[in-house]
C-alpha cells in the first residue's frame, strides 16, 4: 500500500456523485468547472459517475485501436467520442466508476508526471482495501493485476522496476487526462463490474491483444457505491485534501 500526503493549500475538496451520464454531457461540466478554476473562481471537485456505453479516443486517435467497424459499434448501442484527453482508444459503460478530479495543481504541485503516478496510487490504494494488489508497469499508463492469482499477494514488487510489457497482466484501471494552465480534467477509469464485452470491440488504450478485468473477478458483491467511497478516500489522502463537502448531482443521461 501506497500513501503520500503532500501539504497543500487547497484543503476542501467537492466530490460530486452524477450517476449514470453520457459521456460529452459530463465532459461539458469539467470544462465548465475546470474555466472556472483557471479563471480563479472555482472550486476543486472531484465528480464520480457512470457512462452509457461509449468508446472514446484521445489526442492519439484510433490508431487502429477500434476492433470493429463504426456501424457494428453502433449497432450495439455504442457512442464514438473523439475527447480531448491524452491517450489512446478506451471503452466507458454502466458498472465502471469513473473518477475525474477537476483540481487546480498550482495550489498542490506543478508536476505532470507527478499527478499521473498520484492517480495510479489513488487506484492502487482503493484496491488494496478489497484485498487485490493492483500493480503498475513499466513505460504504461494505468493501473493492472496479475492474471495468475498466485502472485497477487502483497510480498510482490510493483512491476513498474521489474522491465516492460503487459503479458501476464489484465487491465483493471485507465487514466487518460488533460491538464491547461495546470488546471485537470479527465481521469481515472475503474472496472468494477465487468466490462469484458465492451472492451471486445477495441484494443484497450492501443495495446494489442491486451486483457481487461474487473474488481469483481476478485471481491465477490462488491458495488460501484462502495468503490466510489473508497477511491474518494484513496484521493483525498493521497492529494492531502483535509476536508471535503459531498454533492449528489443526478444528471440524467
Amino acid at each position: 500500500m501506497i500513501i503520500l500526503i503532500w501539504e497543500c493549500s487547497a484543503t476542501m475538496l467537492v466530490v460530486k456523485r452524477l450517476g449514470l451520464i453520457e459521456y460529452k454531457k459530463c465532459w461539458e461540466l469539467q470544462k465548465e468547472t475546470q474555466q472556472a478554476l483557471m479563471r480563479g473562481k472555482g472550486e476543486d471537485t472531484l465528480y464520480l459517475c457512470e457512462h452509457t456505453p461509449v468508446v472514446t479516443t484521445g489526442t492519439r486517435g484510433l490508431k487502429g485501436g477500434l476492433l470493429v467497424s463504426e456501424e457494428e459499434l453502433a449497432a450495439r448501442g455504442i457512442a464514438l467520442v473523439k475527447s480531448d484527453r491524452g491517450g489512446d482508444i478506451t471503452y466507458h459503460g454502466p458498472g465502471q466508476l469513473v473518477v475525474y478530479p477537476v483540481i487546480d495543481l498550482r495550489k498542490i504541485k506543478k508536476d505532470v508526471g507527478w499527478y499521473i503516478r498520484g492517480l495510479e496510487n489513488v487506484v492502487v490504494n482503493a484496491l488494496y482495501m478489497v484485498n487485490i494488489k493492483g500493480v503498475t508497469l513499466a513505460g504504461l499508463t494505468g493501473v493492472w493485476t496479475y492474471k495468475d492469482l498466485k502472485y497477487n499477494n502483497w510480498g510482490q514488487n510493483d512491476c513498474r522496476q521489474n522491465g516492460g510489457g503487459y503479458e501476464g497482466f489484465s487491465k483493471i484501471a485507465s487514466i487518460g487526462i488533460r491538464i491547461s494552465r495546470w488546471c485537470t480534467m479527465h481521469g481515472i477509469a475503474l472496472n468494477v463490474l465487468d466490462q469484458r464485452e465492451g472492451f471486445s470491440c477495441i484494443d484497450p488504450c492501443g495495446l494489442k491483444g491486451a486483457s481487461v478485468t474487473s474488481v469483481e473477478d476478485f471481491a465477490d458483491g462488491i458495488t460501484v457505491e462502495k468503490m466510489a467511497e473508497l477511491m474518494v478516500e484513496s484521493f483525498r489522502e493521497e492529494f492531502g485534501f483535509k476536508e471535503w463537502r459531498e454533492e449528489c448531482v443526478l444528471a440524467g443521461t
